[in-house]
């Protein structure tokens, strides 16, 4: 299950992740971390394609608010974000660093935990179908 965790959007108000219910994608990233700021673009171009079908959720970890707010402008993302600034969920995951990603099932279960590569829209949609069951629109 996902940790419990109570974050605050970057739009106002807060979240607590244990309540999030898929089909959703989950990423870790942070302003710093440069293979995150590689793969933003393409989560963000799945995150459009799938808009009604899949819940897309930022997890920004690690950072100053304020750098993170500016990524989020910077690269137009169009999915909400949250700030962890005490690494709550990288820790509550056994994850040495981010990004990392989950795919969340109806349950808030993770049905899977992306670590490897800088995901591009290919492997990103392929991960989306096989482990949320949901076709990504070509874009």
């Amino acid at each position: 299950m996902l940790p419990a965790a109570e974050l605050s959007c970057f739009g106002g108000g807060n979240l607590r992740l244990a309540d999030v219910r898929g089909p959703a994608v989950i990423n870790l990233w942070g302003s710093w971390c440069e293979p995150c700021r590689d793969e933003l673009p393409a989560i963000n171009a799945v995150a459009q394609r799938t808009d009604g079908l899949v819940h897309f959720l930022g997890v920004d970890t690690r950072d100053l608010r304020s750098d993170a707010e500016d990524m989020v402008t910077e690269f137009g993302l169009t999915y909400p974000s949250v700030f962890d600034q005490g690494e709550q969920v990288r820790i509550a995951l056994k994850q040495a660093g981010i990004p990392v990603t989950l795919f969340v099932d109806s349950t808030g279960k993770v049905a899977y935990l992306y670590n490897g590569t800088r995901l591009d829209e290919a492997t990103l949609s392929n991960l989306v179908k096989q482990h949320l069951g949901v076709a990504v629109p070509v874009g």
